[in-house]
């Protein structure tokens, strides 16, 4: 398969430099992207986000999935910096909840507990946080951030909305339910 994005990439030069050749103030941004992505599935992460960041600098508004490629570009260079500037700019453009999950799961990778539980609380309050990984997730920061008041009810929630439905056949199961400890 890497053969096959390798000539990809060695045509789209090609075309490239007999584009520059023929107008040389023109350049072709489905191209670029096209190589960008040739590079990226290279494991050429440098040469990915080069390409996708002239690409994305070129353009008023850049498209959503330019974003996604220099998002992931970053990531595979463990740059979390540029990863999180990248998704804050994804989640303003198109504010979509999985963008607000990623951020917050780079934020975690960055040790900035406080912004990631502000975006997990903002998802939960709009009701769009329902997978039970990320409600747990929500419980544990909160309990790790000493808060836990937060946590059981971001819990309790998660068992009333059939979110966490396993724990609730199991509580029924067995007779134990789920009983509120003491308040701190």
């Amino acid at each position: 398969m890497a053969a096959g994005y390798r000539k990809a990439l060695s045509y789209a030069e090609q075309i490239r430099s007999a584009d520059a050749a023929a107008d040389s103030r023109h350049v072709d941004n489905s191209l670029q992207v096209l190589m960008a992505h040739c590079h990226y599935q290279l494991s050429d992460y440098r040469s990915s986000t080069a390409l996708i960041s002239s690409v994305i600098e070129q353009a008023d508004q850049p498209e959503e999935s330019w974003l996604q490629l220099l998002r992931a570009s970053y990531q595979a260079q463990n740059d979390y910096e540029k990863t999180a500037r990248v998704l804050e700019t994804m989640v303003e453009l198109f504010g979509k909840p999985d963008y607000f999950l990623a951020l917050s799961a780079i934020y975690g990778q960055l040790g900035q507990q406080a912004r990631q539980i502000s975006l997990l609380e903002s998802l939960h309050e709009k009701r769009q946080l329902t997978s039970a990984s990320h409600l747990k997730a929500l419980g544990i920061l909160y309990v790790q951030q000493g808060m836990p008041a937060k946590a059981a009810a971001v819990l309790g929630y998660g068992i009333d909305s059939n979110h966490l439905e396993a724990f609730r056949r199991e509580s029924a199961s067995s007779g134990t339910g789920l009983a509120p400890g003491p308040e701190q």
